[in-house]
């Protein structure tokens, strides 16, 4: 008598099981659905998935999309569905960072915009020493002018900008 296991074990999932796998899917192109085109080219799509996520951006009647996100979920499903969720997965880290970063942001930029905090700018230089020290000093220049003259703040968002490209690529 010999102990090798079968090589054709079946292995018994239950229908609940499955039911749940497949509700998770049809979440995942109701997600899907959401992102922009930019998002969506980093996620490993085929040729099929993708036009049917793009029929599903098109139809509006509620149970006509709920069964094209049937599809969609069966789609992801049977062809890298485990890809396609670790790539959102990671994209949705990604945009998690971003918006943790943003109150940091905001404070440097009001720091800096503050005629009271001298310090702030050589602080902030020396903390981010790769941040463009020219640009950095005309923007806070063109920001304070135009909150003294009760303008658009078109300089204190490109300062926004500027700050938070600083603090994701130079995280201490």
């Amino acid at each position: 008598m010999t102990d090798k296991p079968p090589e054709d074990e079946i292995i018994i999932v239950s229908k609940s099981a499955t039911k749940r796998e497949s509700q998770a899917f049809q979440a995942l192109a109701a997600d899907l659905l959401t992102l922009s085109s930019v998002d969506l080219a980093a996620i490993p799509l085929d040729a099929t998935q993708m036009k049917a996520l793009e029929d599903s951006k098109r139809i509006t009647q509620f149970s006509a999309r709920k069964r094209q996100l049937q599809y969609l979920g069966k789609l992801i499903r049977q062809h890298q569905g485990e890809a396609i969720l670790a790539a959102f997965e990671q994209l949705h880290v990604a945009k998690r960072e971003a918006v943790r970063h943003l109150p940091q942001v905001e404070a440097w930029r009001d720091r800096l915009l503050n005629p009271d905090e001298l310090a702030a700018l050589t602080e902030f230089v020396s903390r981010y020493p790769e941040v463009d020290r020219q640009q950095l000093r005309q923007l806070i220049k063109q920001a304070i002018q135009e909150k003294a003259q009760n303008a658009q703040g078109q300089s204190a968002r490109k300062l926004f900008q500027l700050i938070k490209v600083a603090v994701q690529t130079g995280i201490n």
